[in-house]
């Protein structure tokens, strides 16, 4: 009773076959340490030894088109005061419209920080799996892809404990059990050209357009004409207008602001915004 004098609770089985020399488990301070959380604690029922445990996965992008790679890294670590055993992940990988995908390489162990076998975690320890998805014009035409993993382990008493990942920004809102997003929206669109045939910049470039077949990109003037229009767009666009309104077919159109409508056809909102012409 950290009287310095042990009694008979103090000297349970449990401690004596463990040769406790101390006055009680918790070391007089009321917090268990994970020698008072051995197996053989644990394993009798030994209420102060609590298995926890954290999930963390993070995404490192090559890029954001067909073929480029997302690698995975999933952190589970026992932050409980008991080891931990049949350690397991579950990963749920989807597109950004919820519809299942398949990871390129599921979670493959790599290590753990105090070196046990994988399944097996200490207090304290951490264990590294890693996984990869190589992008598919599947996961781009629906915007993004969202990765969850979840671990599960075992206490002594069979007890299971589990924790869904987190992906550790901190700053969206969420600190906890938070799904891995990685936005696919490869478009951009450079707003700005100057067609003027010395080999830079003389087209209107759109990133990623080459993976929306069937696109539709419309031009207007300032008035409201349409000066240019054409269904699958692959950045060949040198400024000259293919309209009947009020400039003649087939001119340079002229130095200016003009106005852009593009409709990917992927059922999504068409983009629009402006664009100049600097010749």
């Amino acid at each position: 009773d950290c009287d310095g004098t042990p009694d008979s609770e103090d000297c349970d089985p449990n401690d004596a076959t463990n040769s406790n020399s101390n006055v009680n488990d918790a070391d007089c301070d009321g917090v268990p340490t994970s020698e008072d959380c051995d197996d053989n604690d644990a394993t009798i029922g030994n209420s102060d030894c609590v298995g926890t445990i954290e999930v963390r996965k993070t995404a490192e992008v090559t890029g954001k088109r067909v073929g480029d790679m997302i690698f995975y890294t999933i952190e589970v670590e026992n932050t409980g005061n008991i080891g931990l055993t049949d350690v397991i992940i579950i990963d749920t990988f989807t597109d950004a419209n919820g519809n299942p995908l398949e990871l390129t390489t599921e979670p493959t162990f790599s290590g753990a920080t105090l070196g046990s076998p994988e399944g097996e975690l200490q207090v304290d320890e951490i264990a590294t799996y890693t996984a990869s998805f190589q992008i598919t014009q599947e996961a781009v035409m629906s915007g993004g892809v969202s990765n969850t993993a979840m671990a599960e382990g075992l206490t002594p008493l069979i007890q299971v404990v589990s924790d869904v990942s987190d992906d550790t920004d901190d700053l969206d809102g969420n600190t906890q059990d938070d799904p891995t997003v990685t936005p696919l929206d490869c478009l951009v669109i450079y707003n700005e050209f100057s067609p003027n045939g010395d080999g830079v910049n003389d087209t209107f470039v759109i990133t990623c357009i080459e993976e929306f077949p069937g696109n539709t990109l419309e031009v207007y003037n300032r008035w409201g004409n349409l000066v240019f229009r054409t269904e699958n767009y692959r950045n060949d666009w040198a400024g000259i207008s293919n309209g009947r309104s009020t400039i003649t077919q087939s001119d340079e159109l002229p130095v200016g602001t003009y106005y852009y409508v593009l409709d990917v056809k992927d059922g999504s909102k068409p983009r629009a915004g402006w664009l100049y012409i600097q010749r």
